[in-house]
């Protein structure tokens, strides 16, 4: 697994967003805590999935960004990857029976294209991000993991309610920090 978030550009970026260069060990918890809530590796590698057809032209595949396609086999045959197209990113789309109406949308002709809820599809793809390519929703939602992650392992962290006078603290519950990361990572969750 390679962190991302250790490339000087990217560290950078992450250090001017929050006042401070963090430790490697800081960056190292964010991209394994960004994993983990996205579901996929995020770095740029050749993965392989393995599903079941679902009856579409689609499938979708468990790393993004989607890239490039390596090979595809349809219950263990080779198929030709011209027959396929990268769709959207997140998965690959069969362009037999298919012609192109409008932008980028395929009007299946007959269902030729279709994967069948019988059929086994193994895809070996490259998907990921670069240092160069990495998304900013990602960047500033590492920048929140990182700073409430360091809220809560100080000795303020266990602070849920303080009142001076008309001043008043209350810290936020581990739920409320979750919906704020998700509002950044939503759109690159599986699913």
């Amino acid at each position: 697994m390679a962190n991302l978030l250790l490339e000087q550009a990217l560290k950078d970026k992450v250090g001017e967003i929050l006042g401070e260069t963090p430790s490697d060990l800081w960056l190292d918890i964010a991209w394994e805590t960004l994993e983990n809530l996205l579901g996929y590796k995020l770095d740029l590698g050749t993965r392989t999935d393995r599903k079941e057809g679902n009856g579409k032209d689609v499938i979708y595949l468990t790393n993004r960004p989607v890239k490039e396609i390596k090979t595809i086999k349809t219950n263990n045959l080779n198929r030709e990857i011209s027959e396929f197209e990268i769709y959207k990113e997140i998965g690959i789309r069969n362009k037999l029976g298919c012609f192109e109406v409008g932008i980028g949308q395929c009007f299946p002709m007959v269902k030729m294209g279709s994967y069948t809820v019988t059929d086994n599809i193994e895809v070996s793809y490259v998907a990921g991000y670069t240092a160069e390519d990495f998304p900013s929703d990602l960047i500033f939602a590492t920048c929140y993991i990182i700073s409430s992650k360091k809220q809560m392992s100080s000795d303020a962290g266990t602070l849920e309610s303080y009142k001076i006078s008309d001043i008043s603290y209350t810290w936020r519950s581990q739920e409320e920090v979750n919906s704020i990361i998700e509002s950044y990572i939503r759109s690159y969750r599986n699913g």
